[in-house]
């Protein structure tokens, strides 16, 4: 799941789960995850990890954001 030729992806994924919009929501580290779900789907369960945790370091532990990109690992992990 994680490899070491990834790792520029898994840190874009992190910074992109820190930037909000307006203080209050942080779309672009779902939006990073979802693009690569549909072209790479064996990355994105890692990819996932990586944007959540992005969020959550930002202070979003209540973001609908978090919520939703949760869901979307655990339906990428179970649909593998």
């Amino acid at each position: 799941m994680f490899y070491q030729q990834n790792l520029p992806l898994y840190i874009l994924a992190l910074l992109l789960g820190r930037v909000s919009l307006l203080g209050e929501l942080a779309p672009f580290g779902l939006a990073l995850f979802g693009a690569v779900a549909s072209l790479a789907r064996e990355r994105a369960v890692a990819v996932g990890i990586w944007a959540l945790a992005g969020v959550l370091s930002a202070g979003f532990r209540y973001n609908a954001n978090a919520v939703a990109g949760f869901k979307f690992i655990w339906y990428v992990d179970g649909n593998s």
